[in-house]
């Protein structure tokens, strides 16, 4: 299990890092869990979550070589706008990284235009009930 806290891995998250010429294979669960920290000015205020800001990275594991990946993650809930994202950077120089990204949903709407191909149309279904109207003045003659 990883616990989230902060941004400072070793201090305020779990990191495992390979010294030497380590390898690591990963298998099983990814627990990931976000901690409860005290308020930051006032301890008799209730206790905060930890809560990553879009962008935020997490060196998991650092080692020389992983390998494999892990069967099943069980990563919290973010909300509607953020997600973890795992990042396997093998070979990244001389090391190889897990990664933790806080990633987020694109949540704006831009504006869509009409593609030339409807006003090519509702131009054609004018000229056309112009052609309809003639012929039926010229019946009525």
């Amino acid at each position: 299990m990883f616990e989230l806290a902060g941004l400072i891995a070793g201090e305020d998250y779990d990191q495992l890092f390979g010294l030497g010429n380590s390898s690591i294979t990963l298998d099983g669960i990814l627990d990931i869990d976000l901690l409860e920290l005290p308020h930051p000015t006032n301890p008799n205020l209730a206790n905060e979550v930890f809560w990553p800001e879009i962008g935020s990275v997490f060196e998991l594991i650092v080692a020389d070589v992983i390998f494999g990946t892990f069967a099943e993650l069980d990563l919290p809930s973010l909300g509607s706008d953020r997600f973890f994202a795992l990042q396997y950077d093998i070979n990244e120089g001389s090391r190889d990284y897990l990664r933790l990204v806080v990633n987020g949903y694109d949540t704006s709407v831009a504006a869509v235009p009409l593609p030339g191909g409807v006003w090519l149309f509702g131009t054609g279904l004018v000229v056309l009930a112009a052609v309809r109207r003639r012929r039926k003045a010229k019946k009525t003659v």
